[in-house]
């Protein structure tokens, strides 16, 4: 192998060896925001999905954040309420979907018990509050609370 082929080689192990740093950089080093921006309309708005509708939009890879209710709950009311109590630019959509139907979907694989919220992220769901946890119980009883916890998932 000549001199000039040798200088070649090793150019382009050096080139290739600074293009997987800056990717290891890239990929490790530096901070990705794994939070979810939901679709905004100035006003927080519920959409009532059933479980077709669901899984249409998790085959999808859509990013939401879902409330599962049982008709009639009150925390679910208490916390419709509170987003629409939230200041204009914590405004959202959300989607809300029945216990009956959201036990019959991959969601059930995470949320167990209504109520529920589950934020999803490209089809995936990367949280969700579990009403039967005494750990997630204060997200249910408190406004500030809740608001916490949204804003560790969703970009506003």
């Amino acid at each position: 192998m000549n001199k000039r082929t040798k200088k070649w080689l090793i150019g382009g192990a050096i080139g290739l060896a600074a293009l997987f740093a800056a990717a290891f950089a890239i990929a490790v080093i530096i901070p990705h925001d794994s939070r979810v921006r939901l679709e905004s309309y100035g006003k927080s708005e519920s959409v009532l999905l059933d479980d077709k509708e669901y899984e249409q939009m998790i085959a999808d890879k859509r990013s939401f954040l879902i409330m599962v209710n049982q008709p009639g709950c009150i925390r679910t009311d208490d916390m419709s309420t509170w987003f629409l109590e939230y200041p204009e630019e914590m405004q959202f959509k959300y989607y809300s979907m029945s216990w009956a139907h959201a036990k019959d979907t991959s969601l059930h694989n995470y949320v167990k018990y209504a109520p529920s919220l589950a934020v999803i992220k490209g089809g995936e769901v990367i949280a969700w509050l579990d009403a039967d946890s005494e750990e997630d119980e204060k997200y249910f009883g408190d406004p500030e609370e809740l608001k916490t916890w949204l804003k560790k998932y969703i970009i506003f």
